[in-house]
């Protein structure tokens, strides 16, 4: 029987702070990763293409297609 190790973390933060943090975060890299598809749309390639390397589907790339042409950096 292979014994399991227990660690100790140090509890810089409260769980809920951590929660919190983790929740402000998540929208940054959203954004990121919208931004990361429009830039490889700059450089010439397809949404199909772009939308792959960034682990979405075409139809999600097509919608983020469009909501940067009709509002650009805010519609992301």
């Amino acid at each position: 029987m292979e014994r399991k190790w227990v660690y100790e973390v140090v509890k810089y933060l409260p769980v809920e702070e951590l929660d919190e943090e983790i929740k402000k975060l998540e929208k940054d890299i959203r954004v990121f990763q919208r931004l990361y598809f429009i830039r490889r749309l700059c450089r010439g390639m397809s949404v199909e293409e772009a939308a792959g390397l960034v682990g979405v589907t075409k139809a999600t790339g097509y919608a983020w297609f469009k909501r940067w042409n009709f509002n650009g950096y805010e519609g992301l």
